[in-house]
């Protein structure tokens, strides 16, 4: 039996035994471990190689120029192995194939059934954590490391062995999981500044959170289906942004056709594009307008705020409209 088979039916098993939310739970955390795994692994060699380049320059100048070079290309995207991409595309599809069985078991036989497009959703989500764990660095670190190092050279005036062991020692904070203390505030979310780790835990939290949504949107696609609902888990968690959303109505074509542009797109930030975030909820609000439910609805829609996730371990649902 191929491996990938064994994967799903040891998945499915652990959905009968502890239940939907406890396998996905506990299966996303492999993929959260993979993605940790994959960062202190490249950023422990990263910083050997830069500080190597800084020290083996002529001069402490020619050195950051080469460090910063050296961090660049150790921390691109590649960050994460193929074998681990492997393992989370797995992961991640045998995780949106028994969510969507869950989630659509109500529209009628066979519409949990996993289909092409389904499959190909899977894959962009498996591709959407590694590929933002390997721009990390280079949207929100380099910045404030090309800033550091400058200091140590024109406010300090050390010297390259100097100037190495303070490079070093930023370079180990910067690149902690747990103990960074930079502003990441571009890509993540203010409360997660500094801390990798939970910025992965939003990465995954978005596997299911998507998996869920996307999977009943196929399936009721698939069923006719005509309109869906915009639920929001309303109790003292929810953002303004859900409780804004919080029962709208929206086309199930419209949103599956949203859905295959997606899976078609070879842009690896096809989720920001198509499927964005609002800022807040004033860019939902002004989106919006004024005038009647379904003419702001309609103007949601085609700016790609219909579905959830909209934000960081968003709970909300999609639901079928009778």
């Amino acid at each position: 039996m191929c491996e990938s088979c064994i994967s799903t039916m040891v998945f499915e098993r652990a959905v009968s035994i502890y239940g939907l939310n406890r396998a996905v739970s506990d299966t996303l955390e492999e993929i959260l471990e993979i993605l940790d795994s994959a960062w202190s692994e490249a950023s422990t060699v990263a910083r050997k190689n830069a500080i190597k380049a800084l020290k083996d320059s002529s001069t402490v100048e020619a050195g950051i120029v080469a460090m910063l070079a050296s961090l660049k290309k150790d921390l691109g995207s590649g960050i994460v192995s193929k074998k681990q991409i492997l393992a989370i595309r797995s992961i991640t599809r045998d995780a949106y194939s028994a969510i969507k069985a869950k989630t659509a078991s109500g529209l009628g036989s066979g519409m949990g059934d996993m289909i092409d497009l389904d499959y190909r959703l899977a894959k962009k989500l498996g591709n959407d954590g590694p590929y933002w764990i390997g721009k990390f660095y280079n949207r929100e670190l380099s910045g404030r490391i090309s800033e550091v190092a400058k200091d140590a050279v024109t406010s300090k005036g050390l010297g390259r062995n100097e100037a190495a062991r303070v490079m070093d020692s930023t370079l180990k904070q910067e690149f902690s999981l747990f103990g960074g203390k930079s502003n990441y505030a571009s890509e993540v979310p203010g409360q997660f500044a500094g801390n990798l780790h939970d910025y992965n835990k939003i990465l995954t939290s978005n596997v299911a959170g998507r998996s869920r949504n996307f999977g009943f949107l196929t399936a009721m696609g698939e069923a006719s289906v005509e309109r869906f609902r915009f639920t929001a888990v309303m109790d003292e968690r929810t953002s303004e942004v859900c409780q804004e959303m919080d029962g709208r109505e929206f086309s199930v074509s419209y949103a599956v056709s949203r859905l295959e542009e997606i899976a078609e797109s070879d842009n690896p930030e096809a989720f920001k594009d198509l499927a964005p975030w609002p800022k807040d909820v004033n860019q939902l609000l002004a989106i919006a307008g004024t005038g009647s439910q379904a003419e702001q609805n309609s103007r949601l829609e085609a700016a790609g705020f219909q579905f959830p996730p909209l934000h960081g371990k968003c709970r909300s649902l999609v639901e079928q409209v009778l």
